[in-house]
């Protein structure tokens, strides 16, 4: 990279710096928070973006929409799980059988070792 590209990558980071100060978290982070601490963060976000009086899908709003877009890409992974699980609950409730029916517990004496 010569100088003058680096010039422009480092005021490129500055200004970025200066309009995006919202604490940005990775999918990981977002992975791990409970459903309380994503709601809160989805309502300081809008919060902020009603506060500051940032245009919808202007540049400096785009941090602030990014990441309620990765909270809601969160909820909405979330949401699919738990109907996904509740399918496959009520799909196992069908299948269970009475321990007592199965053939070990009829009354079979256990092996003898001669």
């Amino acid at each position: 990279m010569n100088k003058k590209s680096q010039q422009r990558v480092q005021q490129h980071n500055i200004v970025r710096s200066h309009t995006r100060q919202v604490e940005v978290r990775t999918v990981d982070e977002l992975g791990v928070c409970s459903e309380e601490e994503l709601q809160a963060r989805t309502q300081f976000l809008h919060d902020e973006l009603h506060n500051r009086r940032l245009p919808q899908g202007s540049r400096e709003a785009a941090p602030w929409e990014i990441e309620l877009a990765y909270i809601q890409r969160e909820h909405e992974i979330r949401h699919a799980r738990k109907l996904r699980h509740r399918e496959y609950m009520e799909s196992q409730r069908g299948q269970e059988v009475d321990e007592n029916s199965l053939p070990e517990y009829q009354g079979n004496p256990p092996p003898t070792w001669n």
